[in-house]
C-alpha cells in the first residue's frame, strides 16, 4: 500500500512524471510544456492472497501465482512548480493455483483496475533537491472489490516528498497518509473492507555517466491507521524493495528494468518481483515556453583574490519576456567582471546552428551591452553539452557551439573578434541532472563571460 497503484492487489506504481526514480517521488516537477509518456509491465509472483475455510488468519504458506501488470501514465508541467498526472494500472494476465483447505482471492478477469489523477506543486527548493506534496485519489474500477466494499467512494492519498542530490549521488523519502472510507462488507467475503493506512517510502541511486545508466534502490512500506479484522494469511502492514536500472538510451527515451520482493508478507507484497518500462519526455510543447535558467552573476570587487559573487535569477514565468535578463540590463552600468548562463537557448539536440528561436536576438542585444561604457576587454564564451554522446565527441559539440556563438558576433554583429575566446567544455560540467531529460537540456548551455 506504499505506493499502490491498483486496488490493493498491485503495489507496483511508477510515477507518472518519471524524472528521477521509479515509484518514488521526488519534489522535482516536469517544467511547463513538458510531456512525460510512461509504460510500464511487471509480473509479480506469490502476491495474491488465500484465506483459511476455518476462519483464522493462519499462516498457509506461500503458493504460485502469477500476476501480471501493466501501468499507463502520462504527465505535462503546467507552471515552474506545478505537475498533473495520470494512471492506469491493468491487470493482464494472472496464474492461479488450487491449495486444498484454502480459499483464494484473484481478479475475475483482466482489464483496468484503478483510474488515479495526481498533481504534485514543490513548494521549496528547485531540480537539485526540495519538498512538495503530492495529492493523489485512487478510483476504484474492479467490480465487487471486497477490500474496498461497494460503494466505497475514491481513496484520497497525500504524501509529502522530499529529495536531495549531490554529484551523481540522490535520495528522496516520501511519507503520507492513505485516506480511505469503507464501503458495505460483500456479503460472505472473508475480508472487511480496509481503513486508511500511513504510507511511507525511501529511494536512492547513483548516475553513470560514462555508461548513460541511474542505479536506483527503493523501499515502500505501509501500515494500517485503525484496526481491521484480517482473516487472510497476509498482514494488513506491507513492505517490499526494489533493484534497478535506468537507461539514458536516447535523448527523450528512458528504458527501466530491475526487480523487487516483499520485507513483510502483507497485502499485495510479492515473494519476487520483476519489471521493466519506457518513459518517452518531450516538450516544451505549448505556450510560450522557452524555460531557461538565466543566471547573471556579477563580481562585486575584481581585485579580492575571491571576489563575492551576487547571483541574479531572472523569474521564470509564461512570458518569455521575463525570463530574459538582457531587458533587466537597461539602466544596468555594467561591472568589473560578470558572467551569463543561458540554457538551450540557441541549440537544440546534438546540433550546433542557432535553431532555436529568439537566439539571434538575445545575441544582439549582448553585443549592445558588451560596448556599454566602459567596454568590454574580453568576452569568453564556454559551451556545454549533456552526457550522451562519447567524451570527445560532446567537447567537439561545445567547441563547434561556442566558435559558432563566435561567428555571428563578428560577422553579423560586428563584434571585435580579438577581444572573443572560445571554449568547448563538452559534458564535463553540469549543472543539472543528466539522469532526466529536463536536466539534459539545462546542461546544453553557453556561457558568456565579460571582462572590462
Amino acid at each position: 500500500m506504499g505506493n499502490v497503484a491498483g486496488p490493493d492487489m498491485q503495489n507496483f506504481n511508477a510515477t507518472p512524471d518519471g524524472l528521477d526514480f521509479v515509484t518514488v517521488q521526488s519534489s522535482e516537477t516536469l517544467k511547463p510544456g513538458f510531456w512525460n509518456f510512461g509504460l510500464f509491465v511487471n509480473q509479480a509472483t506469490g502476491t495474491l492472497p488465500r484465506f483459511p475455510r476455518d476462519g483464522s488468519n493462519r499462516p498457509v504458506g506461500h503458493y504460485t501465482d502469477k500476476l501480471l501488470g501493466l501501468d499507463v501514465n502520462v504527465a505535462v508541467g503546467v507552471t515552474r512548480r506545478l505537475t498533473f498526472g495520470l494512471s492506469f494500472p491493468h491487470v493482464i494476465h494472472q496464474t492461479v493455483r488450487d491449495s486444498e483447505g484454502v480459499r483464494r482471492g484473484e481478479f475475475l478477469k483482466p482489464g483496468a483496475t484503478e483510474l488515479r489523477p495526481l498533481a504534485k506543486y514543490q513548494f521549496a527548493g528547485g531540480a537539485d533537491g526540495g519538498g512538495a506534496v503530492v495529492v493523489s485519489t485512487g478510483i476504484n474500477m474492479v467490480e465487487d472489490n471486497p477490500y474496498t466494499g461497494l460503494g466505497a467512494p475514491p481513496i484520497l492519498n497525500l504524501e509529502l516528498a522530499f529529495d536531495s542530490s549531490s554529484g551523481p549521488w540522490a535520495g528522496a523519502i516520501n511519507v503520507g497518509y492513505r485516506h480511505r472510507t469503507p464501503g458495505d462488507a460483500l456479503t460472505g467475503a472473508p475480508v472487511e473492507p480496509l481503513g486508511s493506512q500511513w504510507i511511507a517510502s525511501l529511494a536512492g541511486s547513483r548516475l553513470i555517466p560514462g555508461l548513460r545508466l541511474r542505479a536506483v534502490a527503493e523501499v515502500f512500506a505501509s501500515a494500517p491507521a485503525s484496526k481491521n479484522t484480517n482473516r487472510s494469511d497476509r498482514m494488513l502492514s506491507s513492505s517490499e524493495a526494489l533493484v534497478g536500472l535506468k537507461y539514458v538510451a536516447t535523448d527523450v527515451v528512458a528504458l527501466h528494468a530491475g526487480a523487487g520482493r516483499e520485507f513483510i508478507h502483507g497485502i499485495a507484497s510479492p515473494d519476487f518481483r520483476a519489471y521493466a518500462g519506457l518513459n518517452i519526455t518531450l516538450g516544451p510543447k505549448h505556450g510560450h515556453h522557452t524555460k531557461t535558467l538565466i543566471k547573471r552573476r556579477t563580481q562585486l570587487d575584481v581585485k579580492q583574490e575571491e571576489p563575492m559573487v551576487r547571483d541574479f535569477v531572472a523569474e521564470e514565468s509564461d512570458d518569455p519576456i521575463v525570463n530574459d535578463p538582457l531587458p533587466n540590463l537597461e539602466g544596468v552600468p555594467p561591472k568589473g567582471e560578470e558572467i551569463f548562463v543561458i540554457n538551450n537557448v540557441f541549440f537544440a539536440f546534438d546540433r550546433f546552428d542557432l535553431v532555436v528561436p529568439g537566439g539571434r536576438d538575445i545575441l544582439k542585444r549582448l553585443a549592445v551591452y558588451l560596448y556599454k561604457t566602459p567596454e568590454f576587454r574580453q568576452l569568453v564564451i564556454e559551451g556545454h553539452t549533456d552526457f550522451i554522446g562519447s567524451e570527445t565527441y560532446n567537447k567537439d559539440l561545445s567547441l563547434r557551439r561556442a566558435v559558432q556563438i563566435r561567428r555571428y558576433l563578428v560577422e553579423v554583429l560586428h563584434v571585435d573578434v580579438a577581444r572573443i575566446q572560445v571554449i568547448g567544455y563538452g559534458e564535463s560540467r553540469p549543472i543539472a541532472d543528466n539522469g532526466n531529460f529536463q536536466g539534459r537540456q539545462m546542461n546544453r548551455r553557453v556561457e558568456f563571460k565579460i571582462s572590462r
